[in-house]
C-alpha cells in the first residue's frame, strides 16, 4: 500500500504536468481543482480547531518567567 501511494504520488503530477502542456482546458480544470481543495482543506481545518477550542480540548502553557 505504501508503494501504492508513493508511486501514485510520483506518477500523477508527471501526468498532470503532460495534459496541461497539451491543452488549455486541461489547465483550468487543475487550477479550479485546485482552488477547490485549497478551500475544502481550509475548511475542515478552521472545523477541527473550533470543534477544539469548544471541548477546551486545548492545553496551552504559559511561561512564568519574566524578562
Amino acid at each position: 500500500m505504501k508503494f501504492l501511494i508513493v508511486l501514485g504520488s510520483i506518477i500523477v503530477p508527471i501526468v498532470m504536468l503532460m495534459l496541461q502542456g497539451k491543452s488549455i482546458k486541461w489547465r483550468m480544470v487543475f487550477n479550479v481543482a485546485s482552488v477547490l481543495s485549497a478551500i475544502i482543506f481550509g475548511n475542515i481545518s478552521a472545523l477541527a480547531i473550533y470543534e477544539i477550542l469548544r471541548d477546551h480540548a486545548v492545553f496551552m502553557t504559559r511561561s512564568m518567567r519574566y524578562f
